[in-house]
This record gives C-alpha cells, sequence and structure tokens, in this order.
C-alpha cells in the first residue's frame, strides 16, 4: 500500500469505463519509482477522472492512496488534490 503525493502525468477512460490515470510519485519508493498507470474503483470513475483533469490543468499534486504502487492498473482508493 502507498501512501503520498503524485503528479497526474495523464487521465482518460478506458472502453469498460474505468478511468486511468497514470501517476508519478513525490517521492520515490523502493516499489514506486517512475511513472505507472493505476485505475478507478468503477462506483467513483466519474469523480476520479474529474479531480485528475482538475490536477493536470492547475497543476496541482494529488494524495492518493494506492492498493497496490508496484502493479501496473492496481486501484486508487483516495484521491485528493492538495490545495497547499
Amino acid at each position: 500500500m502507498f501512501e503520498g503525493n503524485c503528479l497526474v502525468i495523464n487521465t482518460g477512460v478506458s472502453p469498460a469505463g474505468i478511468t486511468e490515470i497514470k501517476l508519478r510519485p513525490e517521492t520515490a519508493t523502493p516499489t514506486f519509482k517512475a511513472d505507472q498507470w493505476f485505475t478507478s474503483p468503477a462506483k467513483i470513475s466519474r469523480e476520479i477522472l474529474a479531480i485528475a483533469l482538475s490536477a493536470m490543468t492547475t497543476n496541482k499534486i494529488v494524495f492518493c492512496q494506492l492498493d497496490n504502487e508496484s502493479t501496473a492498473y492496481s486501484e486508487v482508493s483516495r484521491f485528493i488534490i492538495r490545495n497547499d
């Protein structure tokens, strides 16, 4: 599990309607060193997409909680724009 600040590099929606987000950790860890793709839970896909797009357009960092930062396309369980 990873909890920390990330930069949103890219985002979009898969054909299945799931938001995909490419994140870069603010501080690298042994298991999360570089840009990696993650997905949203289906029930909050639109909300995650809105947050990701807002973060990208305003150059804000997001605080995120990732179920498994070392596995591509694992789920984001928490996603909050940092305003400080």
